[in-house]
């Protein structure tokens, strides 16, 4: 047992009466026994009183102790209280025991609640990880607050954390910038589409009001919307292009029409003209309206290909024949660079066809008179690569592009005069993938084009 500073001033308060004992006898001359005897009985009385106070103040000071060792453990697992053996007298044991268990429950429900707080932030961080949409929370004065995974791509900052920054330094989007600098977007809901052309992207951004502690910030959503923004505008350039094409060859029927109406069958001269323009005239609007619509079944897979061994060195000699006579009639010839004649491809024999036909009849509309239009294929490892080459009018490097756009035509007074949809390329395109093939385009202008179809072969494309 350690004594303390108290220790030893009781002790001494215990011997001070003792000594004053023993002054007071040899003042009134008692016998020295007498003196001795009653110092002795003084001190023992002391000693005796001091050791029982000492182990009791001892003792609960020990369990006290105890008990503020066990806090810790108790918070964990579960309140231990200090020992009452009297609770009119240890009040001070009980109070203990009352603020302890008192402290250790709301302890107990913090640590519940701050759990509970952690998975919720963990759930939520993970949703938000997950959405292709990014998510931007800014405060008043457009700190970043949060930035989940798609915001910081779109914003072009993937490796960097923005929060804390503003967002002019992640951003340098001017009309982003000024979107979200918007005062109405601390009040009210605000949809507005926004370019950022450094990443060449369009955005749907969607904000809402943020209530903060002593202001209002923003919750930013942002929606990639480009390829959505593209295939609108294709829709649209394409409802254009049937429009155009479809009112040409209406227009001239109507004319004619008109014509032979006001007396143009008394023209013996030019009525039978007139009625061959109309009839050639229906010809295109019907070559057009099933080009339209082949080209939709493709797209939309409800065209119907029976696959079956396609000999190539057949079909494009029957193609070549077929075309003959109109490149004849134009003064261009066809040369034909014959490969393995025994090169088989799984396909549908109808598509493969149309590629080869609206390749020949490409080759043959944008050549000259007295040009050349050669066919050549062969074999490469497990694919057969066919060439369409042609001596004609060639097409510019920007062109090359969008060659095989619907209603894109690289020369469009020619294609005025050579009869052409428009679809033609497109529907080559569309079917060489249906085919599971590919094909390029490589030309100069003023020296011609090369079109190169690429598709596996048999014992490749079965497996």
């Amino acid at each position: 047992m350690k004594w303390t500073t108290t220790d030893w001033l009781i002790i001494l308060g215990c011997l001070l009466p003792t000594a004053m004992t023993a002054l007071i006898g040899a003042a009134v001359h008692l016998p020295g026994s007498v003196i001795l005897w009653q110092s002795w009985m003084g001190g023992i009385t002391g000693l005796a009183f001091l050791f029982a106070v000492r182990w009791s103040i001892s003792g609960t000071r020990k369990r006290h102790v105890e008990a503020t060792q066990e806090l810790n453990a108790a918070v964990r697992k579960e309140f231990v209280k200090v020992p009452v053996s009297d609770p009119t007298q240890d009040h001070w044991a009980a109070a203990w025991n009352d603020t302890t268990a008192f402290v250790c429950t709301t302890i107990n429900e913090l640590r519940g609640d701050q759990r509970t707080l952690q998975e919720n932030r963990a759930l939520l961080e993970t949703v938000l990880g997950t959405m292709s949409e990014g998510v931007l929370v800014l405060d008043e004065k457009l700190t970043i607050l949060f930035a989940n995974a798609s915001s910081r791509r779109i914003l072009d900052v993937p490796q960097s954390n923005p929060v804390g920054r503003p967002v002019w330094e992640v951003t340098r989007s001017q009309p982003l910038l000024e979107f979200l600098q918007r005062p109405e977007l601390r009040e009210n809901e605000v949809q507005q589409s926004v370019e950022l052309t450094r990443q060449n992207i369009v955005l749907e951004v969607n904000t809402s009001p943020l209530p903060l502690a002593t202001s209002a910030g923003v919750v930013a959503v942002m929606h990639n919307v480009t390829e959505l923004r593209k295939l609108e505008n294709a829709r649209r350039d394409f409802f254009n292009s049937v429009s155009h094409e479809l009112k040409t060859p209406l227009t001239s029927i109507q004319c004619f029409a008109e014509t032979l109406l006001d007396g143009g069958l008394e023209d013996e001269q030019n009525n039978r003209h007139m009625v061959g323009q109309i009839e050639r005239q229906a010809e295109k609007l019907h070559v057009l309206i099933q080009d339209i619509l082949k080209l939709a079944r493709i797209e939309s897979r409800f065209e119907k290909f029976e696959l079956v061994p396609i000999n190539v060195s057949k079909v494009i000699g029957e193609c070549i024949s077929d075309r003959t006579p109109i490149a004849t009639a134009r003064e261009i010839t066809f040369d034909l660079e014959e490969g393995d004649k025994s090169a088989l491809v799984l396909g549908d024999e109808t598509g493969f066809r149309s590629i080869i036909d609206n390749l020949l009849n490409n080759a043959i509309n944008y050549n000259h008179a007295g040009g050349k239009v050669t066919v050549r294929w062969r074999r490469e490892g497990d694919q057969v690569h066919i060439d369409v080459i042609d001596t004609g009018i060639g097409i510019s490097r920007e062109d090359q592009e969008r060659v095989f756009e619907r209603f894109y035509r690289v020369d469009k007074a020619r294609s005025a005069t050579s009869g052409g949809t428009g679809l033609g390329l497109a529907i080559v395109k569309h079917l060489v993938t249906v085919f599971h093939g590919s094909i390029s385009v490589s030309s100069e202008v003023g020296k011609g084009s090369t079109f190169t179809l690429s598709l596996p072969l048999l014992n490749v494309a079965t497996s």
